[in-house]
């Protein structure tokens, strides 16, 4: 039992792939939102259009990215990002929802809502964002498909004084995110699990992926698996951990 449980780690992979992935929606949407880049020069190839002129609330901003074409991320993107906001990115009380047609990223196909809502700055004076991830999808290139919802807190620890309007491009790529919170879904493996953060997850907007932080992940029935998305080197390393063994895996 020990053997056939320590062999396993579909869970724990497809949990990272779907933190990572819900996570870059977050943010090609808030390059957008926040400095009304209608050009798409930041996501490097989207189309994006808007309901109502910007600055009008509620809008629509749809980033299309066609049959396919790479970011400056180097991401290979098709399909739809459809953001729905109530008021400006930044005000507290404003509600994002958004929605994805057609969408896959680099052959992962994406689908699920997600919700996010802006929060009044907390204790250290730090303005806090809540995302709720609902009938999350991830589709592997094989065609399996794994499932994921969360519920997380995005506490803006860097950069929220300076955006895109007031200092162009490194008004954006200062913003640091601290994440903590929890999900769960189903592996590729039809294998149900929790997920936990247990050390801040850092998501830096001058990097594509999570640079560092600790999350657990627990199989039902099982015993929790160990993620660690490193030292804050921006890379595309994690190391899966369980009992006295350990894995490194790769971040899409």
């Amino acid at each position: 039992c020990f053997r056939e449980e320590s062999t396993d780690w579909t869970f724990a992979t497809d949990n990272a792939a779907a933190e990572e992935s819900f996570q870059d929606i977050y943010k090609n949407a808030n390059q957008v939102a926040e400095g009304g880049d209608t050009s798409g020069f930041r996501s490097g190839c989207a189309t994006i259009t808007l309901a109502q002129p910007f600055g009008t609330f509620p809008n629509t901003y749809t980033l299309d990215f066609g049959t396919g074409c790479v970011g400056l991320d180097g991401r290979t993107r098709s399909g739809q990002m459809i953001v729905n906001t109530s008021g400006p990115w930044r005000d507290a009380g404003t509600t994002t929802t958004i929605t994805l047609n057609n969408y896959v990223v680099n052959g992962y196909a994406v689908s699920g809502t997600k919700v996010i809502t802006m929060n009044a700055p907390n204790q250290a004076g730090n303005p806090s964002i809540t995302v709720d991830v609902t009938n999350g999808q991830i589709t592997n290139p094989q065609g399996q498909t794994a499932t994921w919802n969360a519920t997380k807190t995005f506490e803006w620890v860097a950069g929220s004084a300076t955006s895109f309007a007031s200092h162009g491009e490194s008004g954006v790529t200062d913003d640091v995110f601290h994440i903590t919170g929890s999900a769960n879904g189903v592996s590729t493996g039809g294998q149900a699990y929790t997920a936990n953060v247990t050390s801040p997850l850092v998501r830096r907007l001058d990097c594509r992926w999570i640079t560092q932080g600790v999350a657990e992940v627990t199989p039902t029935g099982g015993s929790a698996r160990t993620i660690d998305f490193g030292d804050g080197s921006c890379d595309n390393q994690a190391t899966l951990s369980f009992r006295r063994w350990s894995t490194t895996i790769q971040l899409h």
